[in-house]
């Protein structure tokens, strides 16, 4: 989609799209030029430390008593947030981070969740412990990805 032309504009029907390698430039004359984006590439190991220091973060949002009742259903997307905003995070590094505060809740949910369960019926219940873990890694998936998003986006604007 071209842009709107400007006056004394030389190149009135350039555009931009935006690709996973960088910003092609389209010209009239079909040259298509390939440049590259200024942000590299996050490594992996930094996604996932960001992601561990996001279930660290939504840990602590439950922890703290009475303040828990407001940060706690939200803490997975706080966490995301900081992690986003650490790495910059964009594209696959917010299912990276993502996932790995929902990972990191689900086993520490589940371990609670089992030990709970076995110190209130006398005995252990896995079924129970597999709910709760499954429900944890779904919506602290998806609650640190949407903060890991807002996060990212901050992170690349400072």
């Amino acid at each position: 989609m071209p842009l709107q032309p400007r006056f004394g504009d030389t190149n009135l029907y350039k555009s931009f799209i935006r690709t996973g390698v960088g910003v092609v430039d389209q010209t009239p004359q079909g040259t298509d030029h390939i440049q590259a984006d200024d942000a590299a590439e996050t490594p992996v190991s930094q996604n996932l430390l960001a992601g561990l220091i996001g279930v660290g973060v939504a840990f602590l949002c439950v922890i703290f008593p009475i303040v828990h009742f407001v940060t706690g259903p939200i803490a997975p997307g706080i966490g995301g947030f900081v992690a986003g905003t650490r790495t910059g995070a964009s594209g696959d590094d917010i299912w990276i981070i993502g996932g790995t505060i929902g990972l990191g809740l689900a086993v520490i949910l589940g371990i609670a969740a089992f030990i709970i369960s076995a110190i209130v019926s006398g005995r252990p219940l896995p079924g129970i412990s597999a709910i709760v873990s499954g429900v944890a890694l779904v919506y602290g998936t998806l609650l640190g990805m949407v903060g890991a998003s807002f996060g990212g986006r901050m992170g690349r604007t400072r």
